[in-house]
Order: C-alpha cells, then structure tokens, then sequence
C-alpha cells in the first residue's frame, strides 16, 4: 500500500516538473517548441502509468475501475491533445509574424576601371505581415578598402529616400513629367538608419578602412534598402594595417530584434562577400 502510495507521489511530482519544464521552454527566447512537446508528452505519460497502476493495484471493483480507466484516460488524453495543439498554434502564430530579413550582397553590372569594383547591396524584409523590426544591426568586413558607397532607401508609397537625408524623392503619378519630384528632406526617417565606412587614422590622416556599418533603429514597413559599394582592389585591409576584425574579413554579419505579444526576440544573420 505504501509502496503504491509513494510511487503515485514521485510519479505525480516528476510529472508535475515535467510540465514546469514546459513552460520554461515556451518562455525561452527563442522559444524551444519541441522540447515543450516532449515535456508535456512525457508528463501525460507519467499520468496515465501511474493512474493506470493505481487503478489496478488499487483493489476497486470492477465497475469503478472501468469507470476510472474512462474519466482518467479520457481526461488526460484530451488534455495533452490540447496542451500540443496550443504549442502549435503559438508557434505557427510566432512564424507567421517573425520577420525574415534577407541581404543580397552580389557584383554589379556597372563597368569599373581597375581597381575599383562594385558591389550591390540589397536589404529588405521578406515577411510583408511580420512585427515590427525595432533594431538592426550589420557589419560587412571586406578584404579591400572601401572606396565609397552610395545607398538609398526605398519606401512602400513609391517613394525613395538617401539615407544621409540629403534628398527624398515621390513617384509622381502624372506621366507626363519627371518620373519622380523632389519633398523636402524627411530628418527623422533618416536618423533611423546609418550606413557609413569606418575610418581610422594613418599618419594623422583619416582613411576609409574594409569596415561598414549599417544600422537601422525602425525598419518601415515593406521598405528595401539598396546601396553600390566601390572597393578597391589595389588595397588590402591588411596591407594598410586598417584591417577591421581579421578573422571576419570576406564575410558579413549581424542581428536584428522584433518583438510579438509582448516578448522580444532576435534573429541573426551572417554571410560571405563575394570575391574572385
């Protein structure tokens, strides 16, 4: 009798952690899905062996043990049914709201004179439904030095803005003049990104290093963002002793946060520069 009694007690009490670790896992950032499922599915089963033995061992009537068997099983069952089906819903709710930001980081078409070649970058948040993007930040580390860049935001209304403010364009709906007319610099848009070449100083002198930078603080939605980058070639990082993080040198990489029902994530990203 004692036996069974302690039994059902250590049975009830793993069970019992079981599903605190369960909880745990779905409060994770990022949540742990799967290993909520084998908690929850492991604690159902800890119930129904340790009910199931209870009920056999425990000298009840025939009747009452059916009973039993019915109102335990069921119970449990159903419960575990809709304890996974709660977990797949949250999760499939997190999937279709989670942002999937995508970098294109490729050569460009247009002609360079040796030794400057260019590269077209392209940033854009490929979920058109996604929360919102409240931080990003990328760091691209070329081989060669960065002779220049030229970037642009392009906004969902049509519209297209440089980064440094300088200028913001609208489409302009009448055919018959210029494609697009220039507003008034947008300041506080502007401020939300940044996509500048790290300097350092050589001989008293600031120099343009491998190193850039791009951040953005809100990412509006459906926007891309697309810049020409000229490097050159003659010039290795390494061998003006302006080499940014050597170890990551020919690769990109970075993190960005977005947050759903009030809980905030992040997601990262990293790739290689292209090179010959």
């Amino acid at each position: 009798m004692w036996a069974n009694i302690l039994f059902n007690w250590g049975v009830g009490g793993i069970a019992l952690a079981l599903m605190g670790f369960g909880l745990s896992f779905m409060s994770m950032t990022p949540q742990e899905f799967l290993n909520a499922k084998i908690c929850f599915s492991a604690a159902a089963l800890l119930l129904l062996v340790g009910s199931g033995k209870w009920i056999i061992y425990g000298q009840l009537p025939i009747k009452w043990q059916l009973i039993l068997v019915v109102f335990v099983f069921g119970s449990v069952g159903a419960s575990w049914v809709w304890v996974l089906h709660s977990v797949d819903s949250r999760q499939a709710s997190l999937t279709k709201q989670r942002p999937e930001v995508d970098v294109k980081l490729f050569f460009s078409q247009m002609p360079r004179q040796y030794p400057l070649r260019e590269y077209t970058l392209m940033i854009q948040n490929l979920n058109p439904v996604s929360a919102l993007i409240t931080d990003c930040r990328i760091e691209f580390n070329f081989i060669n030095i960065i002779a220049d860049v030229k970037s642009r935001l392009f906004l969902p209304t049509g519209g297209a803005m440089s980064v440094e403010g300088l200028e913001i364009y609208e489409q302009n709906q009448n055919i018959t003049k210029p494609l697009y007319i220039e507003k008034p610099p947008e300041t506080s848009m502007a401020k939300e990104f940044t996509f500048d070449i790290r300097q350092a100083e050589i001989n008293g002198k600031s120099v343009n290093t491998n190193f850039l930078l791009f951040t953005c603080s809100r990412w509006p939605e459906k926007a891309s963002f697309t810049a020409n980058i000229i490097v050159d070639l003659s010039k290795k990082a390494k061998d003006q002793n302006v080499q940014t993080k050597p170890a990551m040198a020919g690769t990109y990489e970075g993190e960005y946060f977005y947050e759903i029902a009030g809980q905030r994530f992040s997601q990262t990203i990293h790739g290689s520069i292209p090179s010959d």
